[in-house]
């Protein structure tokens, strides 16, 4: 008898001592920089515009504007350290180097210029 009463309290005790019921979800933190909600333009002429738009740590929006007609955006992934941004579109990575509110990249058409329009 005084066996079963103690594997009645040690079965009790494990059973009280399972998981957690009021488990917290898990936090997921977004990599962040100083580029993420800044938007930047390139002026090629009077009509056309190209435009970065950093959504997070590590997706940048690219698009296109040609008089009052804008382009699909593109998510691109990039990477950002020390005022230098590298951001990969169609089989290229682009190389961006950061001064003030001006942007060179290093594309395939050779050196642009993106000046930042917010933030």
């Amino acid at each position: 008898m005084k066996s079963a009463l103690l594997l009645l309290i040690v079965v009790l005790l494990s059973v009280s001592c399972s998981k957690k019921d009021n488990t917290e979800p898990e936090l997921t933190i977004d990599p962040t920089n100083e580029l993420v909600g800044t938007t930047w333009q390139r002026t090629i002429n009077p009509d056309l515009f190209n435009y970065l738009k950093f959504k997070n740590g590590k997706e940048v929006e690219f698009s296109s504007k040609f008089k009052s007609e804008v382009s699909i955006p593109a998510a691109l992934p990039y990477t950002f350290k020390e005022k230098t941004v590298v951001y990969a579109g169609n089989g290229f990575n682009y190389t961006g180097t950061i001064s003030a509110d001006t942007m060179s990249v290093m594309g395939t058409a050779g050196m642009m210029t993106y000046v930042k329009l917010n933030k």
